[in-house]
């Protein structure tokens, strides 16, 4: 499914008052554009494309103004998203960002 038929799924699933779902359909969206291998992890690089496509800016990353900003600071990210569920586990290693973790930022 292309960005724009995700959309409009999204678009008519929040009609239906489903707003969780609607936010989910969106972040799959633009989450599939970056992922292109369909690993459902990104680089820490890709996961900074991922956040500039879909124009999230993060207090203090500004991401949206597509500056050259570096890749994420995981003490940064783990402050920012302090808030949800695992958070610890989404940087063990911090070679990679999971899908789950995008979904929450959006949701």
């Amino acid at each position: 499914m292309t960005v724009y038929r995700f959309q409009m799924v999204s678009s008519y699933e929040r009609s239906q008052g489903n707003q969780i779902f609607a936010n989910e359909l969106s972040a799959l969206s633009f989450w599939n554009l970056i992922d292109e291998e369909s690993t459902g992890l990104l680089s820490p690089a890709k996961f900074k494309e991922l956040m500039v496509v879909s124009s999230l800016t993060l207090q203090g990353f500004k991401f949206a103004d597509k500056t050259d900003h570096p890749c994420l600071d995981l003490k940064e990210l783990k402050r920012e998203f302090a808030t949800l569920e695992n958070i610890d586990q989404e940087f063990e290693g911090g070679e990679f960002y999971r899908w789950d973790f995008a979904r929450q930022i959006f949701v």
